[in-house]
């Protein structure tokens, strides 16, 4: 399941398709921010409420993959405006307003993934060993839709739909986007076995190849007015 890390109160959320912004989670909060330290505190905010348990291999270890989705729209700074960073409630109700002003859209998604667990190492049990085996069969799906994408020109079917964890990172992964993977290992010979999958693993993100172009719209609210309309 989906859970909203900045929301005080426990809700639903259902993924849906968009034709402007691909797979969004409806019914998690949103947050408008204009500064940097502002993004950090909100970061901060989630990170507060992500669920940790300890087990025989690691004292906080993480109980589901994270997902911080920042959505940047930038507009050219007008004839007389001063430069720098803007109040973005009074920027985007002035952009509504204004059908000839184009935005940058961009989409930075910051994914702190889970590492994948044997029972027999980390003893765990119940509710921990449930989330062990879901983390686990996201990590498998996540694995096969990055091998159909390092296929190059041969990709076939790429089976993001699997699972709830690639669904919503289709675009991120596998669209008009810049992807970056970080992959932590053990030099211990114990997990050498772990070790080795996961330096697979980044072998294959190398091969990935997106093509990115930038995304330039109108006001996304005005947009869906728009579509709405036309609809």
């Amino acid at each position: 399941e989906i859970n909203d890390l900045l929301s005080s109160h426990e809700s639903k959320i259902k993924l849906v398709e968009h034709t402007m912004r691909g797979t969004v989670c409806v019914g998690a909060e949103e947050r408008f921010v204009s500064s940097v330290d502002a993004c950090l505190d909100v970061v901060d905010d989630g990170q507060k409420e992500r669920h940790v348990s300890a087990t025989l291999m690691n004292d906080q270890s993480s109980r589901s993959h994270t997902i911080f989705r920042i959505t940047v729209e930038s507009r050219p700074v007008r004839e007389g405006e001063q430069g720098g960073l803007v109040d973005l409630t009074d920027s985007l109700s002035e952009m509504d307003s204004n059908s000839e002003q184009d935005l940058t859209v961009s989409m930075l998604n910051l994914i702190d993934l889970a590492g994948s667990e044997r029972i027999a190492k980390t003893g765990a049990t119940g509710v921990t060993r449930k989330e062990g085996t879901m983390i686990n069969k996201s990590l498998t799906t996540l694995s096969k839709v990055i091998m159909e994408l390092s296929k190059g020109g041969g990709i076939g079917h790429v089976p993001y739909r699997d699972s709830k964890l690639t669904r919503m990172l289709q675009q991120a992964l596998g669209g008009n986007s810049r992807c970056a993977t970080v992959c932590c290992i053990s030099t211990a010979v114990e997990h050498h076995e772990e070790a080795k999958s996961t330096l697979r693993f980044a072998s294959r993100c190398k091969l990935v190849e997106n093509k990115r172009a930038a995304l330039r719209t109108q006001s996304i609210k005005l947009a869906e007015k728009r579509e709405e309309t036309q609809q």
